[in-house]
């Protein structure tokens, strides 16, 4: 994908869809502790643009490796963690002193990102926040919300194609691997790297009788409700781009 497809890309009226989108009545936000326990904090009433805040520092949001000479952008739900663990990716700001991406960079290293169907993802991230939401008591609320069109509820459920303003708003003409997340990943991963990586599933959540049932609710949902609202047909429309268009 040339990222200079989007140069006239209207962030703004994307960034408002995005934060009017928010449940901030049901967000999730998931701290650490300095014991490194991770736990979950209902935001009730937001009035904070969410959005802003997922792209107000977006060079540190990029992963890069000296050894494969890659950039990597990652997506929540999209086998971030397996991929920053098994290629030993470190974090990087791709700017210069004139805060602008380095020429280095786009020279010498190549910049990939995984896309995942957006209908399976959407659905994993609800799978993920319904056990936060059940901890939370906020569950109640759930389905008020989505009728009110509201879809994203934690960060997990923020479009992916959000993520590549990292790169996409700085309008310059560099191609981006898009890579399907399949069965295939790892000899994909493997053949963009050009070395047999042993791509591990970290970060995989239990299929509990909980979540199966959950899921199969979820499934009914995404399919007779949400992939007929137009909201969010537009919320992930960007989405369902860069999956068809990935390899």
């Amino acid at each position: 994908m040339k990222v200079f497809e989007f140069k006239d890309f209207n962030w703004e009226e994307y960034n408002d869809l995005i934060d009017s989108s928010i449940s901030k009545k049901c967000f999730v936000s998931y701290f650490t502790d300095e014991y490194g326990v991770v736990s979950e904090k209902l935001e009730e009433n937001l009035t904070t643009n969410f959005n802003e805040q997922l792209i107000s520092n977006p060079y540190e949001m990029v992963y890069k490796s000296e050894e494969y000479k890659i950039i990597y952008i990652p997506i929540f739900k999209n086998a971030s963690t397996s991929l920053i663990k098994s290629l030993n990716l470190k974090p990087t700001n791709l700017l210069d002193d004139n805060q602008k991406i380095n020429q280095y960079y786009l020279k010498n290293y190549k910049f990939f990102t995984v896309i995942r169907d957006p209908k399976s993802r959407w659905i994993s991230a609800m799978l993920e926040y319904i056990v936060a939401a059940k901890k939370l008591n906020i569950h109640t609320k759930l389905n008020i919300e989505l009728l009110n069109s509201k879809f994203i509820f934690d960060g997990h459920f923020f479009p992916q194609f959000s993520y590549l303003y990292v790169i996409l708003q700085s309008k310059i003409n560099i191609d981006i691997d898009l890579i399907k997340l399949d069965s295939n990943l790892t000899d994909k991963i493997s053949k963009f790297v050009g070395k047999k990586i042993n791509l591990s599933h970290l970060n995989k959540t239990e299929e509990s009788q909980f979540k199966l049932i959950f899921k199969k609710s979820f499934s009914k949902v995404l399919n007779d409700y949400c992939m007929k609202n137009k909201k969010f047909l537009e919320l992930y429309e960007k989405d369902f781009y860069l999956y068809n268009i990935s390899i």
